[in-house]
């Protein structure tokens, strides 16, 4: 439908956009301001292969942690401690029955009589028997153990059955702990599961990684502790005693995403490199992984494991490792030390809906927009459906708050850039059917509706930083949903336009106007097919799953060798790298489709304006990936557009300039 600027109810419309883009720039600033107080980076080693790594080397655990410390390690993770592996080192030993009257001396005195199935643990570490015997209370039963001082240490009396559970996670080494601490290193806890997590065994547990120095939390194994039933007490008993739980990034363990919801997203996120990766890449490619990981994708705890290829000094190499990460965070601008969950952007639950509300009657009125571009609805209808609509819009707000957040945002992103590229085409062909011959008016017109045509992209993606303005969506606790439908839906819906001619109908009845383009798609369709047709047609199915497939980089392999080399490049030229199928593919394509339309091929503009179409979906795409800090978002998009323009130009003056000149002859 054609309409005029001065229409009432599109200025209407086209206001309650502005105001809605308004209050997004309201949530961005507090978004923003949250990101830029967090900071704070750790490094993180695990407490196992600095043990291993020591064993190799000949030094003692405490030399290791300081030499780590010096190379800027914030904190050492340390696994439970299960008798099976304190046997096995010898910290623990099993004695034969033969002995027990020996080592005990006074066996008969004793109140609590061994039975003939009990065994006898035996350590020269009081403080490490002494924390068994408390941990084993508080698993298995006050009555299936007994501590006891003898004449060369302590001893353990228990119950045969303990020997089942030597696999079983039994809390914190407080030797280790107080080893760690000592170095000026962090204590973090790595929790197991448990088959049976009673109340006692839940407070016990985390007071006892908290009295140790504990003050994050990364479970151990496939699952977090308290999955499946017990996820609620868990995320109780944490806070009561003050505990950060830390997310893994591609890992993702049976109910962590549960727990980080019942914390209300008071998470940090935790990257990681396995040890097949680290055999494979050099320490200059792991340290720019995990600097992208923090720059780029929120992550604020960096769990370093050893490399694992043979070295003439394996503690240097390592050293050399986490000395590098170090050294790269600093040069980005990042602190040491262990990190803070973000706070919530907008505490105030009031004004969080009311941005909400806002940005969500915004998001009606560039639907009811839509509708009015495409549709020939009368001025009374479009104010009908934009009031009813905006009731409903407000009303979910208030009262379906968490799941209407996720619709709209979907609705959003399936209805902004349809709308962009709608409302550029119909002001492009309303004006006239264009034939420049002037190539530098033809590159300006293209510049001006590339512009107009990003700008309302982005005015959806302002209203999706609105709509996803919460810590959960920060940490990737929440995610947007409907990434491959967003893709794909507008794309399917723009093509049919273009292809049938609908943008091309006036204010015909709709019914004309639905015929004649059914007319245009059958003709398309019965028409004869050359081999050139069907060449074509595979191309654009190959180039469509591929996309689809790098969509959200799901499939990080699908990007050849080459186009990596070229993404390094960028980093290290404009800090944050734009986004290939935005800058060389989708924004160029574009510049071109408009400035062809503008020499009067507008047919062979249209698989260029589908092909340009991608840019505009992958720019706006960038903003549900809320978990990217904001200001990176914001430079990737920039950096995108001005390059994809320029290429966009240098390819319209190559490809406009014979057709100018041959109009001009």
């Amino acid at each position: 439908m054609r309409f005029t600027r001065s229409s009432s109810d599109f200025l209407l419309l086209w206001l309650l956009i502005g105001i809605g883009v308004i209050v997004s720039l309201y949530a961005g600033a507090s978004r923003w301001m949250v990101e830029r107080e967090n900071q704070t980076v750790a490094i993180v080693l695990d407490c196992n292969e600095l043990q291993r790594l020591g064993a190799l080397s000949g030094k003692r655990l405490g030399e290791l942690l300081n030499e780590f410390k010096r190379c800027g390690a914030v904190g050492v993770a340390v696994t439970e401690m299960r008798l099976s592996d304190l046997v096995s080192s010898g910290d623990v030993a099993i004695l034969p029955r033969a002995l027990w009257g020996t080592v005990m001396g006074q066996a008969g005195s004793l109140r609590w009589k061994p039975q003939d199935n009990s065994i006898m643990l035996s350590s020269g570490d009081y403080a490490l028997l002494k924390a068994l015997h408390s941990a084993l209370r508080a698993k298995v039963g006050r009555d299936m153990c007994k501590l006891m001082l003898s004449h060369d240490g302590a001893v353990l009396f228990g119950n045969a059955m303990l020997s089942y559970i030597g696999s079983e996670g039994l809390g914190i080494n407080p030797r280790v702990a107080a080893a760690i601490r000592a170095s000026g290193l962090s204590v973090v806890a790595r929790l197991s599961n448990t088959q049976q997590l009673t109340d006692e065994w839940l407070n016990y547990v985390l007071r006892q990684a908290k009295s140790n120095g504990a003050a994050l939390l990364v479970f151990d194994g496939e699952e977090v502790l308290g999955y499946r039933e017990r996820i609620g007490d868990v995320a109780r008993a944490m806070r009561r005693n003050g505990l950060l739980m830390a997310t893994i990034e591609f890992a993702k363990q049976r109910g962590e995403q549960s727990l980080a919801r019942e914390l209300d997203g008071a998470v940090v996120r935790l990257h990681s490199i396995t040890k097949q990766e680290m055999a494979l890449q050099a320490h200059r490619q792991v340290i720019q992984r995990f600097v992208r990981a923090v720059f780029e994708r929120g992550i604020r705890v960096c769990y370093i494991r050893m490399p694992t290829g043979a070295a003439s000094d394996s503690l240097e190499s390592a050293g050399r490792l986490v000395k590098g990460l170090s050294d790269a965070l600093h040069a980005r601008g990042f602190r040491l030390g262990m990190p803070k969950p973000l706070k919530q952007p907008m505490p105030n639950k009031a004004v969080r809906i009311f941005t909400v509300a806002v940005s969500s009657v915004a998001a009606i009125a560039g639907f009811v927009l839509l509708l009015a571009v495409a549709l020939p609805l009368s001025a009374s209808a479009r104010l009908e459906l934009l009031f009813a609509l905006s009731a409903i819009a407000i009303a979910c707000s208030i009262a379906l708050h968490s799941v209407w957040v996720l619709l709209c945002a979907l609705a959003v992103a399936l209805t902004f850039p349809i709308l962009a590229a709608c409302v550029v085409l119909q002001e492009h062909d309303s004006a006239g059917k264009s034939d420049l011959r002037d190539l530098r008016g033809c590159i300006s017109l293209a510049t001006v509706k590339f512009a107009a045509c990003s700008a309302v992209t982005l005015c959806g993606a302002a209203l999706i930083v609105s709509l996803l303005c919460d810590r959960r969506f920060m940490v990737a606790v929440e995610q947007f949903r409907g990434v491959k439908v967003s893709q794909l839906f507008p794309m399917l819906i723009l093509a049919v336009m273009l292809i049938s001619g609908w943008l091309n109908g006036d204010d015909a009845d709709l019914h004309l106007r639905f015929e004649a383009s059914l007319r245009r798609l059958k003709g398309m369709f019965t028409s004869p097919v050359l081999w050139w047709h069907a060449a074509i047609s595979l191309a654009v199915l190959a180039a469509g799953a591929y996309w689809l497939i790098r969509t959200g980089n799901i499939v990080p392999e699908a990007a050849p060798t080459w186009e990596l080399k070229l993404r390094e490049l960028l980093e290290r030229m404009l800090v944050v790298r734009p986004r290939f199928k935005e800058a060389f593919i989708g924004h160029p394509m574009l510049m071109l489709a408009f400035g062809l339309r503008a020499l009067g091929m507008r047919r062979a503009s249209i698989p260029l304006l589908l092909v340009g179409f991608i840019g505009q979906l992958s720019m706006l795409n960038t903003f549900t990936h809320v978990h990217t800090p904001l200001c990176v978002s914001l430079l990737r998009t920039a950096h995108g557009l001005w390059i994809g323009w320029l290429i966009g130009s240098l390819a319209l003056a190559a490809v406009g300039f014979p057709i100018v000149k041959g109009k001009r002859q």
